[in-house]
């Protein structure tokens, strides 16, 4: 959907791999103004996204830090068994 929506507003047929670019940019922003003043109406999700933005699992529930622990271990996994620079 959202491709479409990028190939129409960077000219159809015509649209230069500049013109889907900066269609591309500028329905980003779009939507992303949108998604933050959806966020910012409703505070309880503020307050969800917030913790999440920052790392914080204290919010969570046991059920989403069992679904996201395994991706936290192979991060931590990962970075300890990189040489240091």
């Amino acid at each position: 959907m959202v491709t479409a929506l990028v190939y129409a507003v960077g000219g159809g047929r015509g649209a230069t791999p500049a013109r889907l670019a900066l269609a591309g940019a500028a329905l980003n922003a779009t939507l992303y103004s949108y998604v933050s003043a959806v966020m910012l109406l409703d505070t309880a999700s503020l307050e969800r996204l917030r913790f999440w933005t920052v790392g914080s699992l204290a919010s969570a529930d046991p059920a989403t830090v069992t679904r996201v622990l395994p991706f936290i271990l192979v991060a931590c996994w990962s970075r300890s068994a990189r040489p240091a620079r």
